[in-house]
């Protein structure tokens, strides 16, 4: 078995890091692929794209605290 690892990372906003994140997640899911998507935006916006509107640990709080 191997693994991969996939990052959607850029600096800038807008660009569609979250949407394509999201997007392959659920490509590489509906493909019977394990998948753990990890959000470190401070803003969020993917955990609450998967409906985890108030999650009781971040990894954003977790890495700057």
């Amino acid at each position: 078995m191997s693994t991969r690892i996939i990052a959607v990372v850029n600096h800038k906003g807008g660009v569609g890091k979250t949407t394509t994140t999201l997007n392959l997640g659920k490509a590489l899911s509906l493909e019977k692929k394990k998948v753990l998507i990890v959000d470190s935006d401070p803003q969020a916006n993917l955990s609450q794209s998967l409906k985890i509107e108030d999650p009781k640990k971040d990894i954003y709080h977790a890495l700057v605290e």
